[in-house]
């Protein structure tokens, strides 16, 4: 597909998109009304509407590419000893957006067999890499006291 094409497609989807929120938006204002019908609103124009579907659908597109963001709330204060309840809380943030909180529930299962097939053998190597990336992630964000007596362990076996 050229650019064009591409435009003309991602315009009618976001025209689409744009009609639907519109709808739901005044379906918003009209439940809010009947629900209050003393207060006061400003009505709202479908420019209006397009510009902030388009701009919570762009953030959640770049969020959901970069997950930098999240990682940012583990080194503002880092674990050290008095701040678990904080830093467990925030650490469960950052691995739910990432879709890595299962690696603190879970411990690492054994290796597969070598008669396993390459499917199987592919999938534990990939939770291993993710179980070493979280388990980084932690050890980056603790004082480096808690570091030293944890760099050995898996994520698991950290918390």
């Amino acid at each position: 597909m050229d650019f064009p094409e591409f435009y003309k497609e991602l315009e009618a989807e976001i025209y689409e998109a744009g009609e639907k929120l519109m709808g739901i938006q005044f379906l918003h204002l009209e439940l809010r009304l009947s629900r209050n019908p003393s207060r006061s609103f400003r009505p709202v124009n479908s420019a209006e509407i397009l510009w902030q579907f388009w701009t919570s659908y762009s953030l959640r597109v770049s969020l959901a590419h970069d997950s930098s963001w999240s990682k940012s709330i583990l080194e503002k204060e880092k674990l050290n000893g008095s701040n678990f309840l904080d830093w467990y809380r925030n650490l469960r943030i950052v691995l739910r957006n990432e879709q890595k909180l299962h690696h603190l529930e879970e411990a690492l299962p054994e290796a597969p067999p070598a008669t396993a097939t390459a499917a199987v053998r592919n999938a534990y190597t990939r939770r291993v890499a993710e179980q070493q990336e979280v388990a980084c992630l932690m050890l980056v964000s603790m004082t480096p006291e808690i570091q030293k007596n944890l760099e050995d362990r898996t994520a698991f076996e950290i918390l």
